[in-house]
């Protein structure tokens, strides 16, 4: 009732009103699929590293894999969880561990090469979980050189229209004000 009464008062204002309304909660689950795709990303660093220091300190791979997430919680320590019970219900520990790569997407690649090729072939998985710790701690750190360089664009807009005027009205307003004064009627 609102909207088409809104639509003959102002019908710029009804297709805006609309547009939010539609565009908020896509907005939204963009939003929330975004920061969840960060946060994993985010752990998987710390998981490799966790599960590097188990397999160098003697553990097994599946009983480094448990230990790593019962000492992390996110995404990825979840995702990794769920491959450990399909373990426990029967599946192997590689192929549990294969069905990781559509979660943990290109980032968490080196490190379910890394533990399927252990698992399936006996690789020593030691130094390729290193090697994958830290490409996974050199891409994180890209990411936020890439995040800190936008810093400077993002805040440009509000520099412009909050303190570019009020810099302006504090500055060159009195100093403008001054000369006019100077140059008036001298008699």
């Amino acid at each position: 009732m609102v909207g088409p009464a809104l639509l003959l008062v102002h019908p710029v204002a009804a297709v805006l009103a609309v547009g939010a309304y539609l565009g908020i909660p896509a907005w939204r689950r963009w939003s929330s699929a975004r920061s969840a795709r960060e946060e994993l990303v985010a752990e998987l660093p710390w998981l490799a590293g966790l599960v590097r220091l188990g397999v160098g300190a003697g553990l097994p791979v599946g009983r480094a894999l448990h230990e790593a997430v019962s000492r992390t919680s996110g995404p990825a320590s979840e995702a990794l969880a769920d491959a450990l019970a399909r373990t426990r219900r029967g599946a192997s520990l590689a192929d549990a561990i294969e069905g990781l790569r559509p979660v943990l997407g290109e980032e968490g690649r080196p490190l379910v090469a890394a533990l399927v090729a252990s698992v399936r072939h006996g690789a020593p998985v030691g130094p390729a979980l290193e090697a994958a710790a830290v490409d996974l701690r050199t891409r994180a750190r890209r990411r936020a050189e890439v995040r800190a360089r936008k810093v400077p664009i993002r805040m440009l807009f509000p520099l412009v229209t909050c303190i570019l005027p009020a810099f302006i009205l504090l500055s060159v307003v009195p100093m403008v004000g001054g000369a006019l004064r100077e140059l008036g009627p001298g008699i």
